[in-house]
């Protein structure tokens, strides 16, 4: 059967790099399998520069590598998001032989490198729709922000949808900030989704028994990347004043990133090595279990698209405290599941922390809120707006 779409990603449909990107790659995997040709990156022996068959999950998929990456490579000299476009504008001819027509893409850099490609069918979603080079990981890559933006919105005018992983506010302000070359573009709002076979609500003495966890602590978590834009200094500073009024209290980073041995460094300043956890990165099951092990989750990101990580929290049935990213007003009921803080004051925070852990009935108010978001909706909602996938 000949796919219906190829499905442009900097990853490897399978395991890297964690995080956002490639758990909605695999999402579009589950649910719509082979109807997508696969144009990603390896981590093993895959050939690269030619089409192959692959097998991920029990499915054989068209596939395409791109270029090949070191899982272990922590930061790498150049940037990936770099060596993606220089790599997928390589392939241009070969990619574009298997005569698919449709093209599926999130990362803003691999739309712009094939908007100039000649296909007639692109869908771009934002998996944020703030310029990543406001707060980069390359301390270069900031004066580079206002041509990142223009070479992005011009890719965007090429495209026939656009999907936007925000609430109405932020793209509002990314519209303004096209200067108008979005004028004529429709953005369409679509949460990300989460898969509520693996995240749902579990045991929690369960949970922590098989985490070898203390039923009597005040367990809390935080999810994903370890890296500036996170805002991992935020929450590490707000449980440091938490945990002085509840010495019960226990942080759990699961995750892992650039930035760890700076967090490690404050982690060790501060003197809580014995209540401070950073995981690395787990699979999804270990996730849900630590989040179902967990009190409340914390999010101190600068800015997000529509959090993963808070819809995984919430359908576990948790509250969450978190900064006024994306998303956030609309997934935590002030009061009722959480906290939604302008602020990014440590006091401020710790203390929204403590009231959250008084709240009660918030386990139903999140899962509500959840189900909204299963991820068993993802084909009824993406083919309505993008057709091409029917």
């Amino acid at each position: 059967m000949k796919p219906k779409a190829l499905l442009i990603e900097n990853c490897d449909f399978d395991n890297y790099p964690t995080g956002g990107q490639l758990s909605f790659a695999k999402y579009l995997l589950k649910i719509f399998g082979n109807k997508f040709a696969l144009v990603g990156i390896s981590t093993d022996n895959t050939s690269t520069g030619q089409w192959v068959e692959k097998e991920l999950n029990g499915i054989d998929y068209y596939f395409f590598s791109i270029g090949r990456r070191n899982p272990d490579q922590k930061k790498p000299v150049i940037p990936e998001r770099l060596t993606g476009l220089v790599q997928l504008k390589k392939y241009k001819n070969k990619i574009r032989s298997l005569g698919v027509d449709n093209v599926f893409i999130r990362a803003p850099e691999l739309l712009i490198a094939v908007s100039s490609w000649g296909f007639n069918n692109i869908c771009y979603m934002f998996p944020g729709v703030e310029n990543p080079l406001k707060k980069p990981r390359y301390f270069w890559g900031r004066p580079l922000a206002p041509l990142f933006d223009y070479m992005l919105f011009s890719a965007l005018q090429k495209t026939s949808r656009i999907l936007a992983c925000a609430d109405q506010n932020a793209i509002n302000r990314m519209l303004t900030r096209s200067s108008g070359r979005l004028k004529d573009k429709k953005i369409i709002q679509f949460p990300t989704k989460v898969d509520t076979d693996i995240f749902k609500p579990q045991s929690k003495t369960k949970a922590r028994a098989a985490l070898n966890m203390d039923n009597n602590d005040y367990i809390i978590i935080a999810l994903g990347r370890i890296n500036e834009v996170k805002g991992y200094k935020l929450i590490l500073k707000s449980f440091s004043l938490f945990h002085q009024k509840y010495s019960h209290a226990r942080l759990i980073y699961a995750g892992d990133g650039e930035d760890k041995p700076v967090l490690l460094q404050l982690i060790k300043q501060k003197k809580l090595e014995n209540q401070v956890i950073i995981t690395g990165f787990e699979p999804p099951d270990k996730i849900a279990l630590y989040l179902n092990a967990a009190d409340l989750m914390v999010v101190g990101s600068h800015n997000e698209g529509w959090s993963n990580a808070m819809l995984e929290a919430l359908a576990c049935g948790k509250p969450i405290v978190s900064t006024k990213v994306s998303g956030a007003n609309e997934l935590i009921i002030e009061g009722k599941n959480g906290f939604v803080l302008s602020s990014r004051d440590p006091q401020i925070f710790a203390n929204a922390m403590e009231n959250a852990m008084k709240l009660i009935n918030y386990r139903q108010i999140s899962c509500k809120i959840a189900e909204k978001y299963a991820l068993t909706n993802l084909k009824s909602d993406l083919t309505a707006v993008w057709p091409a996938l029917l």
